[in-house]
């Protein structure tokens, strides 16, 4: 969906000159009108070309920013890991460079482990509470769906007495 020209509109002034430097791909080829976004319709060459190697592909949004959220907080993991190795092996003043280097890197080995442990546990932990509170809603809706069931049954049954009554 672009801007086009209206008919009757603006003919009486001159046209403000084209904000933009590239033509527009519409197939109107109005100069000055902005193209719509990448990635919607159709790639191309030259002026419809990606800008980026993301527009144009596919992109669940959401799990892109799940693959983002798990690089920043991979890259935060490492980054601490680093910084706890650093401050315990500075206690350490009795260590030559090389045995300071081999401490820091076993211990951010071992933090970052610890790190992937607790993120296990979390996801697990996740999952087992997903599924327990799944199967609590689907108890509820069941017991939901069997009351409506049961009053529908109700009210049929007295409307069909007044009417037989009647």
């Amino acid at each position: 969906m672009g801007l086009r020209p209206f008919p009757g509109v603006g003919h009486l002034l001159p046209a403000a000159p084209p904000q933009l430097r590239r033509a527009a791909p519409h197939p109107q080829r109005v100069p000055g009108v902005r193209p719509a976004p990448c990635g919607g319709r159709g790639g191309g060459a030259g002026a419809d070309a990606p800008v980026t190697a993301m527009e144009g592909l596919p992109v669940d949004m959401r799990a892109f920013h799940n693959e983002v959220e798990g690089h920043l907080l991979a890259a935060a993991a490492h980054a601490e890991a680093r910084a706890s190795a650093e401050r315990f092996a500075a206690r350490l003043d009795w260590l030559t460079e090389a045995q300071r280097q081999e401490v820091e890197r076993l211990f951010a080995a071992e933090h970052l482990e610890l790190a992937r442990a607790s993120w296990r546990r979390t996801v697990r932990r996740g999952e087992e509470l997903r599924d327990e509170y799944g199967a609590v809603y689907r108890g509820l809706r069941t017991r939901l769906l069997a009351g409506l069931l049961l009053g529908f049954a109700l009210v049929a049954a007295v409307n069909f007495v007044v009417l037989v009554s009647g």
